[in-house]
């Protein structure tokens, strides 16, 4: 591993807004490479190794993972901030160190894909989805498109992590649109995987090297794509231009692993909004200025917070659930898109997604209220729970939107409000590593586009 050496930004580098164009026929902008796996062989396997998916940990929830893992050496902390320096990660780095040089750490010898099947359940339905991690190059040869807006405080938390740690840890979620990669995927897992894993919830995660030259010619062959549209990981995303950006040495590709949009166990999630702040009365006037748009019915039954999906129409014009203390849920719907002066086949993308509708209608001009009263949560239950715990404290519960939705306004060049969307499942953090400043080397795009087997 080399250590960054600063260089010159050029913003006129960087990919802007509206610039993207298709790649020429013929162009992988998804390569393999030689990727950094933690040994299986210690005890308690890979199962006591791989993180937990999702955010930057705090340190509580670090070290509630590792009791639970009953592990003093997990990939969490390959993310976990300093603790005598807020900003720092400095800790993360050093682990890196040790664990190469004990052996624990292990970068491949050859470059390869990994194919990555995770098994999951949600709602007590098991369900399988398959990704190729890969180091995709983030230089717009194909465009890496974004659907959601960023935070720039996350941005900031991202960079300083690759800064000190210099270690791509947790990747990208890429789809892409090639439905002829399903049967090569299921001929690569035939034989029994390289590494099998289990996440804390009983998950389970296997992984495929795929390594030989034919294999990679064929890979590379079938993931030539005209996009890519980010599922999860703006921040990352963000966060890896701007370290490419200012790092001499980058090797201009980060870790993502790509999902096939028709992949049957890619799921996509409602995040709902928690609002603090909103009294009984401030609620009340908002309902009745709201009731200019919307239609209200009290919801009597108990809600099925695992299947919203019962209560809420899954299409038509916006709807949520609106959650207060021990009061009645209601029902909120739009009663026509035209009383938002909007044409659903005109429209832009974005304009008609729930949680568009609902940061700028009711959150901004009815409510008024600023981006430090809203948090976000991906659990109904949880939602539920904040409301009901605080009486100033007001939950909406929002719809899924559909997976073409999110290609048509990435494709668009446009954006949802920050944590609109929640793909599920997130991929598990350390399952492979990937080293930024890795160049883009000759070997493996010589192999990836034609060089005999070795």
């Amino acid at each position: 591993m080399s250590i960054c050496e600063p260089a010159t930004p050029d913003a006129a580098a960087l990919p802007q807004r509206g610039t993207h164009t298709s790649a020429a026929s013929g162009v992988t902008a998804v390569h393999p490479f030689r990727g950094l796996l933690l040994e299986p062989h210690e005890p308690g396997g890979m199962h006591a190794l791989i993180g937990p998916p999702g955010d930057l940990p705090t340190p509580d929830a670090a070290d509630a993972f590792l009791r639970q893992r009953r592990s003093v050496e997990n990939a969490v902390l390959l993310e976990l901030e300093d603790a005598e320096a807020s900003g720092t990660y400095y800790a993360a780095r050093d682990q890196v160190m040790r664990w190469m040089a004990d052996g624990r750490l292990r970068q491949d010898e050859q470059p390869a894909y990994y194919l990555h099947e995770q098994r999951f359940v949600l709602h007590g339905v098991w369900h399988t989805r398959r990704a190729l991690y890969a180091a995709v190059d983030i230089d717009g040869s194909v465009p890496i498109l974004p659907h959601e807006g960023i935070w720039e405080a996350n941005v900031e938390r991202r960079l300083r992590v690759l800064r000190d740690v210099q270690l791509d840890v947790n990747p990208l979620v890429l789809l892409y649109e090639q439905a002829a990669v399903g049967p090569l995927l299921d001929e690569l897992s035939q034989r029994q995987p390289d590494v099998t894993a289990y996440d804390i919830d009983g998950g389970v995660n296997r992984v495929w090297r795929v390594d030989a030259a034919a294999d990679i010619r064929r890979v590379g062959a079938a993931l030539q794509m005209p996009w890519l549209v980010i599922a999860d990981g703006h921040h990352r995303h963000a966060a890896a231009l701007r370290f490419q950006a200012e790092c001499a040495d980058h090797g201009g590709r980060v870790l993502a692993a790509c999902v096939e949009v028709a992949d049957p166990g890619l799921l996509v999630l409602p995040i709902h909004r928690v609002v603090t702040r909103v009294s009984a009365a401030r609620w009340a006037e908002a309902a009745e200025r709201l009731a200019a748009w919307f239609d209200c019915e009290m919801l009597n039954e108990t809600l099925p917070l695992d299947r919203l999906d019962q209560v809420l129409a899954q299409v038509g014009p916006p709807q949520f659930i609106a959650v207060r203390g021990d009061a009645q849920p209601e029902r909120w719907t739009l009663r026509s898109w035209a009383m938002l002066g909007i044409d659903p086949a005109t429209a832009a993308p974005e304009a008609t997604f729930d949680a568009r509708v609902i940061s700028d209608l009711l959150l901004e001009q009815v409510l008024g209220v600023d981006e430090a009263q809203v948090t976000i949560e991906t659990d109904a239950v949880a939602a539920v729970a904040a409301a009901q715990e605080d009486a100033d404290t007001l939950t909406l519960l929002l719809r899924a939107p559909e997976i073409a939705a999110v290609i048509a306004v990435a494709t668009a060049d446009r954006r949802v409000p920050p944590k609109t969307t929640s793909f599920m499942p997130k991929p598990p953090v350390g399952l492979v590593l990937h080293d930024p400043l890795q160049p883009g080397s000759a070997t493996a795009k010589a192999t990836a586009t034609g060089a005999d087997d070795a």
